[in-house]
């Protein structure tokens, strides 16, 4: 895809008790196949049971030639200046920035195991500062000092400061007016869902196409089974969870709307994913994802694909809506 097109970054394979060379393997097949579409790249989830993002996002700088790991970052897991310290040291070292995907707030059973009591507004405040920091010292030339309601520093050592290339993009995974407020506050850009109703620059959603819908539908099918303690845990995750985009998506399954915006749900009310899928043919995927360029989507993040068909049709359909969204002639097409 030409560099005209939109950022597009694929969310890496999820691993918790794999063997070394397993992860590794996979990890580096997935990436093998992104760098082969040119796509910007790879996001790295985190949470209390998967492997370290940033040990992960090492291996892709070491192995690739231009694919940027984008990073989970909570203000649980990791001090702003820490934060701040290894995106300087992998630029130093790979010449290449993680960007970073900052979360507010996660799954409550993973809040409560860290006791984090904070109220839904006053993680995204939290979250503010902690990018303010992470920002400043990575740009400051002598040492800086903070103090506010969630955070103080007195003039740590300072950091080699990045040039405007090299500084990381900000990604905040928000549905919600605190988020958004965040988002424009720090500089970030705002990821929201495909189906929440959210004019988002950035996009999250999960894409199965194949040249004919039959196929699609055959292989979304077997990929993601009704399942029924996913269904139970998905419910759990309701009850205990506060997430915007959680209840907005969860909405959509009890309605008509998402299925006639072609946007598939199951996955995620079994628990597969954590956005809805575009199953279909080029043509029906590059029209939905037009209207989402004509919204103002411009970055769009994929759910971690299964083959490396997944990553070569998705990319052309992608390529397609983009194609459609500049020329209005082929509006129609």
């Amino acid at each position: 895809m030409t560099s005209a097109c939109p950022s597009i970054y694929t969310t890496c394979p999820e691993f918790a008790c794999e063997r070394p060379p397993v992860i590794t393997a996979r990890v580096l097949e997935t990436a093998r196949w992104c760098e082969a579409h040119s796509h910007t790249g790879m996001l790295i989830r985190s949470n209390n049971r998967l492997l370290d993002p940033w040990t992960v996002a090492q291996v892709l700088l070491h192995e690739t030639e231009s694919l940027r790991p984008v990073i989970t970052v909570h203000p649980l897991y990791m001090h702003p200046y820490t934060v701040a310290k290894k995106v300087a040291s992998l630029a130093s070292v790979y010449g290449r920035t993680p960007d970073l995907y900052l979360l507010a707030g996660d799954s409550n059973t993973d809040l409560l195991a860290f006791d984090d009591r904070t109220p839904h507004d006053d993680r995204y405040r939290r979250l503010t500062e902690y990018v303010e920091i992470i920002a400043a010292l990575l740009t400051a030339h002598r040492p800086i000092t903070h103090v506010g309601k969630f955070y103080r520093i007195y003039k740590p050592a300072a950091l080699a400061p990045l040039t405007i290339a090299q500084r990381p993009r900000f990604f905040i995974e928000t549905s919600s007016s605190a988020g958004q407020r965040t988002a424009n506050d720090v500089g970030a850009l705002a990821v929201s869902w495909l189906g929440s109703g959210d004019s988002a620059e950035c996009i999250f959603l999960g894409m199965v196409v194949r040249p004919t819908c039959e196929e699609a539908w055959e292989i979304a099918r077997a990929r993601f089974k009704t399942d029924a303690a996913g269904r139970l845990a998905h419910r759990l995750d309701m009850a205990w969870n506060d997430s915007r985009w959680h209840e907005r998506l969860s909405h959509l399954t009890d309605t008509d709307s998402a299925s006639q915006e072609g946007l598939w749900l199951k996955p995620f009310e079994n628990r597969q994913s954590r956005s809805g899928y575009l199953v279909g043919n080029p043509r029906m995927a590059a029209r939905s994802l037009q209207d989402s360029l004509i919204a103002g989507a411009r970055t769009f993040f994929l759910e971690p694909p299964h083959c490396y068909a997944d990553v070569e049709h998705a990319s052309k359909a992608l390529e397609r809506a983009w194609t459609r969204f500049q020329s209005p002639l082929t509006l129609t097409a």
